[in-house]
């Protein structure tokens, strides 16, 4: 049986997180923008959680798919922001 273990390095890879952002102060789906339900659902739970989640936590809490959020970002509602933690 072989086993082989990788190299140590010096400096510790940094953790990835993925958060989103509610962008939009229209985000209810008044004026010319319409939500779906998964969409409203994502919505009202940042604006719930004071306009910023975990992603996953998001998507857990929502019951919704990421390519929701997806779609929310493309139509402008809200950003995915990427930040590193040691």
């Amino acid at each position: 049986m072989r086993s082989s273990h990788r190299a140590l390095t010096a400096q510790a890879k940094t953790k990835r997180r993925k958060a989103v952002r509610l962008l939009t102060g229209d985000a209810r789906g008044e004026g010319d923008k319409t939500f779906s339900p998964a969409q409203q659902r994502i919505i009202e739970a940042l604006i719930a959680a004071g306009g910023q989640m975990l992603f996953a936590d998001l998507l857990e809490q929502s019951q919704a798919s990421a390519s929701t959020v997806q779609t929310l970002e493309k139509r402008g509602a809200v950003e995915v922001i990427v930040s590193g933690q040691a």
